[in-house]
């Protein structure tokens, strides 16, 4: 049987650091972003995904470089099993983290 899981995606926060002497940031809302699959906003911002599914934003770098990525998620655990998220780079999974926590963070 396969278990649902809840994940509130409040924000991804998008640092880009192309050096130690430059730095731009970039901001993207999950409610504003131009992919969310199952789910709506939820009230003071954010996503709530219903089940399984993904909020994301392209985002082109135009320099190789050091890139640091902030996501703020929050969930509620479904059945006893907390949700799961992953980051994806060029389509290739490159961290996944179990989102333990109901809070906002």
């Amino acid at each position: 049987m396969r278990r649902r899981r809840i994940a509130h995606v409040v924000c991804i926060l998008v640092a880009l650091v192309a050096s130690a002497t430059t730095a731009q940031e970039l901001t993207i809302p999950a409610e504003a972003a131009a992919q969310r699959t199952v789910g709506a906003p939820v009230s003071g911002g954010g996503w709530n995904l219903f089940s399984d599914g993904r909020v994301g934003q392209p985002v082109r770098v135009r320099a190789a470089g050091r890139y640091d990525i902030d996501v703020r998620v929050w969930g509620s655990a479904a059945g006893g099993v907390w949700p799961e998220m992953a980051l994806l780079v060029d389509g290739g999974v490159v961290h996944t983290a179990t989102v333990d926590h109901a809070d906002r963070r």
